[in-house]
C-alpha cells in the first residue's frame, strides 16, 4: 500500500485508517457534521487537506505529502504570520488548548501541583500579570514534528485535525514540534518579533501547555521536566536579573556591608534585603528598603545556622575547649565584630564588662594596646574569660579584677574604655531601647572615663538619648545580618 503521508510511532492517538479508497476518519453524525462545517470555513487554507468522499459516519480525505526531510528546519524556515503583544495574567494564558487531544480536561496547574510544585508558589505566578509577544498565521494544527507534512507548493503545515477549525500558526505549535525533538526553538519564534523577552515568555507559556497535556494524557517523564523548567523561567522571568537598592534610615548608617557604590545588586539579594532589613528598628528609626524596579521580599528568612556554626562565630577556637555559661554565651560579642570594634585602640585599655572574655580578648590582639583591663562582677566568669584568654595566647597581656566598674576606674587609669551595658536578655526590646532601659547606669562611668570609648548597644537603641558626642555604626556580620550598634567617642 502507498505511503499515507500520516504519522506512524508514537503520538497523539487518533482514528485514521488507511483504505484503498484513501483515509478514512471515522466521526459520530454530530461530530463529522461539525469537523465538515470546520473544513468549509477553511476554504483557501494552505493544509486543508482534499476530500475524497463524505460518508455517513466518516470522511475520506487525501493524504497530505511526505513529512520534510528535516522538520525541525521546516519550522525553523518559516517566519510568516501576524507579531501581535498582549499583558495579561498567567492564568488566563494556560487554558486548554482549541486543538488539544484532551478536549480541554488537561489543567496546568493541577498537574504541576502533580509534579512536585509547591502551591502558593504556583498561584503566585498564576495571578501575576505578564507580557508575552506572539505571532499567529496559517497551519494546520501543528501538533508536533513528526505530524508535518508538506503542501504542494512545499510548504510545511500539521496534520492535527482539531486544529482545523481554526486558523492560526503560533507558539503552541513551536512548543510541541520542540517538545518532540529536543530542539529548543524559541529562537525561531522570536523572529520578526521586536520584544525578544516578550517572545520568550510566550514560548515557555505555550511549551508549559503543551507538556502539562502530555503529562496528563501520555505521562511523559521528558514533558514532566520541559514543563517544570519552563515554569521556573517563567517564575524567574517575572523578576528582573539585577535591581538597584535603597536603603533608608539613620544619617550615619552605612550601606555598604549590604551594597556596593551604585546600589545595584542581582534580584536574589535584593529581595533577601527587603525580607531581613525592611522595618528594622535601628537607633531609634525605622529601616525602609524600596527597589527599583519594585520586587517582593524573600519568600523566607535565611535558613538558621546550627549551633556549633554559631558559637565558632562567637569563638573560632571554641572546639579546643572555650569555658562559657548561658549568660556569658548570650551576651559575648562575635569575634570577627569584637576584632573590628577593638581597630584603633592603643595604650591601656579597660574593660569594664568583661564576661567571659570575648571583647577583652579582641582588644588584646590589638598591636597598638600594651595592657588590657578585663572588669567583673562575676568571680566564675572571669575564671572562664582567663581561661579563653589562654587559649588566644594573650591571658598575660589581661590583667583579670573581679570587681566594680566605676572603682576600677578611679583606680585604675587608662587610655580606653568598653561597655557592653545589660539590654535585658533574649526578650530585650527590639522595637525601641533607652539609656534608661539598659541594665546599668552609663552616667556616672561616662563621666569618670577618659576621652575615649566605646559602647556596645542593641540595634534598637535610640541614640537620641545618649548624651554628648558620639559617632555610630552598626556592627553587621558575615552573613549581612545587623547584629548590634557601636558608639564611639573620643579620637
Amino acid at each position: 500500500m502507498a505511503d499515507s503521508g500520516l504519522p506512524t510511532g508514537s503520538g497523539w492517538p487518533q482514528a485514521w485508517e488507511v483504505t484503498a479508497a484513501g483515509v478514512r476518519v471515522p466521526f459520530p453524525p454530530a461530530r463529522l457534521q461539525a469537523e465538515l462545517a470546520g473544513w468549509h470555513r477553511l476554504e483557501g487554507h494552505p493544509g486543508r487537506p482534499a476530500l475524497r468522499e463524505i460518508r455517513e459516519d466518516a470522511l475520506l480525505i487525501e493524504p497530505l505529502g511526505p513529512p520534510p526531510a528535516d522538520p525541525v528546519a521546516a519550522v525553523t524556515a518559516w517566519a510568516g504570520g501576524t507579531a501581535f503583544e498582549t499583558t495579561a495574567p498567567v492564568a488566563s494564558m494556560l487554558g486548554p488548548a482549541p486543538d488539544s487531544p484532551l478536549s480541554g480536561t488537561a489543567r496546568v496547574d493541577r498537574t504541576l501541583v502533580r509534579l512536585g510544585l509547591k502551591r502558593r508558589a504556583l498561584d503566585r505566578l498564576m495571578a501575576s500579570p505578564i507580557r508575552v509577544s506572539s505571532r499567529s498565521g496559517p497551519s494546520f494544527g501543528g501538533l508536533h514534528s513528526g505530524w508535518l507534512r508538506t503542501t504542494a507548493d512545499g510548504r510545511p503545515v500539521g496534520l492535527g485535525w482539531r486544529g482545523a477549525t481554526r486558523s492560526g500558526w503560533s507558539a503552541q505549535d513551536l512548543a510541541a514540534t520542540a517538545l518532540s525533538s529536543g530542539v529548543d526553538l524559541r529562537e525561531v519564534h522570536a523572529i520578526g518579533l521586536t520584544d525578544e523577552d516578550a517572545a520568550d515568555r510566550a514560548y515557555d507559556l505555550a511549551l508549559l501547555r503543551v507538556a502539562c497535556e502530555r503529562v496528563a494524557l501520555l505521562r511523559d517523564d521528558a514533558a514532566a521536566a520541559a514543563a517544570l523548567a519552563a515554569f521556573e523561567r517563567l517564575r524567574d522571568a517575572q523578576q528582573p536579573d539585577r535591581a538597584r537598592v535603597f536603603i533608608e534610615g539613620p544619617a550615619w548608617l552605612d550601606t555598604r556591608p549590604w551594597l556596593p557604590p551604585d546600589g545595584r545588586v542581582d534580584a536574589g539579594t535584593a529581595r533577601r534585603l527587603l525580607r531581613q532589613l525592611d522595618g528594622l528598628a535601628v537607633g531609634g528609626q525605622v529601616l525602609r528598603v524600596r527597589t527599583e524596579p519594585p520586587l517582593r521580599p524573600a519568600a523566607a528568612r535565611p535558613h538558621r545556622e546550627d549551633r556549633l556554626t554559631r558559637r565558632r562565630r562567637l569563638f573560632s577556637r571554641w572546639s579546643e575547649g572555650i569555658q562559657v555559661d548561658d549568660e556569658g554565651l548570650l551576651s559575648a560579642t562575635p569575634e570577627a565584630l569584637a576584632l573590628a570594634m577593638s581597630e584603633g585602640l592603643r595604650g591601656v585599655v579597660l574593660d569594664g564588662t568583661c564576661g567571659v572574655g570575648a571583647w577583652a580578648i579582641a582588644a588584646a590582639r590589638q598591636p597598638e594596646v600594651s595592657r588590657v583591663i578585663a572588669v567583673d562582677l562575676h568571680a566564675g566568669r572571669l575564671a572562664m574569660a582567663r581561661h579563653n584568654a589562654g587559649l588566644y595566647g594573650v591571658a598575660e597581656r589581661i590583667d583579670f579584677v573581679c570587681g566594680d566598674t566605676l572603682e576600677a576606674l578611679r583606680q585604675r587609669p587608662c587610655d580606653a574604655l568598653l561597655l557592653d551595658p545589660p539590654w535585658g536578655g533574649r526578650d530585650y526590646d527590639r522595637q525601641r531601647v533607652t539609656l534608661d532601659d539598659l541594665g546599668m547606669d552609663l552616667r556616672p562611668l561616662l563621666a569618670a572615663a577618659p576621652e575615649r570609648v566605646v559602647l556596645k548597644l542593641p540595634r534598637s537603641f535610640n541614640t537620641a538619648t545618649l548624651p554628648g558626642d558620639w559617632r555610630w555604626s552598626a556592627a553587621v556580620d558575615a552573613r549581612g545580618v545587623l547584629k548590634l550598634l557601636v558608639a564611639r567617642r573620643g579620637p
